[in-house]
């Protein structure tokens, strides 16, 4: 149906792996330099902070478009299926509004 939401949430999984790959990196990096060399850079914490930020969020989206984020599922496994079917979409909405105002403020 959605085929690009799909492929579009391939590419943010790919692009957060990246973005946690490239934290590494980057660390690793600053940790030698400063050990081996005692030259700490100056870019590396906070870039290394923007990548493992964005990256979180980017596999906050991907987890949530597969239903792969953490639940507590005690009480909604008990529910008939209308009512989780409702319960799951007012979370959604929940989850949609809590991102706007991330983004927004």
């Amino acid at each position: 149906m959605l085929v690009w939401i799909d492929r579009l949430s391939v590419l943010l999984g790919r692009i957060a792996t990246l973005a946690y790959f490239a934290t590494g990196l980057m660390l690793g990096y600053d940790v030698a330099m400063l050990y081996l060399f005692v030259a700490p850079t100056i870019w590396s914490e906070e870039l290394s902070r923007l990548c493992l930020v964005w990256g979180t969020w980017l596999a906050a989206a991907v987890l949530l478009h597969r239903s792969h984020h953490i639940r507590i599922t005690i009480l909604t496994e008990r529910l008939p299926a209308g009512v989780r079917h409702v319960q799951e979409t007012l979370v959604f909405l929940l989850v949609a509004a809590f991102a706007a105002a991330v983004v927004w403020y």
